[in-house]
């Protein structure tokens, strides 16, 4: 074993995760400040273990589709098992420091979906996956906020925005974060200038958008690492309708020497998809339960839970902290 991962795991066992590396951490190049009052469905993923475990960071955004179902992109949850038996969607998170005290609530993930052309790898086609509640949430159906009959006509002129936590400005490792919510908008880019900055790595079932440069900056308005599987919205008729979610962009976040800074996945392009995984209709990737007190991922098949299984909180073994020491390096976006 080498010395650095050793030690990692020697400082995991005695102090509380903290996710919060460059490549897992959410953010939105020279955002605003957002009201996650106006993102009723917007949602964030931790890591929960336990009271004294957890990420103090979010690792992806989500949006709730109702109480037993979000949306987050597919490269969020593939990749690393042992993240998924810790996952858990927390809706309406303002600030990052609340998580998981005060009066946010959260849930954990008992089934994972996403489509069997997912790739893994770029252009991350069918770049979407939904995760199912291992309880109801106490939230609304948002169903409606999800703009499925718009398709690959998009008004040029029409007011698009994203948000995510995080970085104010520049990029890795020196910008600055923050752990408020932040909005920007963006400017809609048709697929043939979408393709002039990322040719191949563009499929009709993707969007493109380009920010604004300020006077003087350096960078321009847009996502980055981490903000992946977060939304951007199209103001219609006063209501923010969530038509795409954050999948990739360049190397460089808010690059000012290209035409376009972030591609999100086409949501109404999976429109049948995401009914039939709703219905019940499609089997998921993998499933996650609590088994005598561990958590346990199956995949393809559902956790068999023995009667005797106890539920309850769980110890952490030395398998899982080597694995969740390891997560900043299996984290993309």
């Amino acid at each position: 074993m080498r010395i650095w991962l050793l030690l990692c795991w020697v400082l995991m066992t005695l102090v509380p995760i903290q996710a919060n590396a460059s490549d897992i951490r959410p953010q939105i190049i020279n955002g605003d400040r957002a009201n996650v009052n106006d993102y009723a469905s917007f949602a964030s993923l931790f890591l929960y273990l336990t009271p004294n475990y957890y990420s103090t960071q979010s690792f992806c955004g989500a949006t709730i589709i109702n109480q037993r179902f979000a949306m987050t992109a597919a490269h969020c949850v593939v990749g690393n098992e042992e993240v998924l038996k810790y996952t858990v969607v927390a809706p309406q998170v303002a600030d990052e420091r609340d998580f998981p005290n005060g009066n946010v609530q959260f849930v954990r993930i008992k089934a994972f979906y996403y489509p069997d052309n997912f790739v893994d790898r770029a252009p991350f086609a069918n770049d979407i996956a939904l995760l199912e509640f291992d309880q109801p949430l106490n939230t609304s159906d948002y169903s409606y906020l999800f703009n499925f009959s718009i398709n690959d006509v998009y008004p040029t002129s029409g007011e698009y925005i994203t948000i995510g936590h995080g970085l104010t400005y520049g990029t890795e490792p020196s910008g600055s974060t923050s752990t408020t919510l932040l909005e920007t908008k963006l400017t809609f880019v048709d697929k043939t200038r979408c393709r002039n900055d990322f040719y191949p790595l563009v499929t009709n079932s993707q969007i493109c958008f380009d920010g604004a440069l300020d006077p003087g900056d350096d960078y321009k308005h847009a996502t980055c690492s981490g903000d992946s599987g977060g939304p951007v919205y199209l103001l219609d008729g006063g209501v923010y309708r969530q038509i795409g979610l954050t999948s990739y962009g360049p190397v460089t976040c808010g690059n000012k020497d290209l035409d376009v800074v972030s591609v999100f996945t086409e949501i109404s392009e999976f429109k049948n998809w995401i009914q039939n995984v709703m219905a019940g209709n499609v089997t998921a990737k993998f499933y996650v339960a609590t088994v005598d007190g561990q958590r346990v991922v199956s995949a393809g098949t559902p956790v068999v839970i023995p009667s005797r299984s106890s539920g309850g909180g769980g110890s952490i073994g030395f398998l899982v902290l080597f694995c969740l020491c390891g997560i900043t390096l299996l984290f993309r976006k």
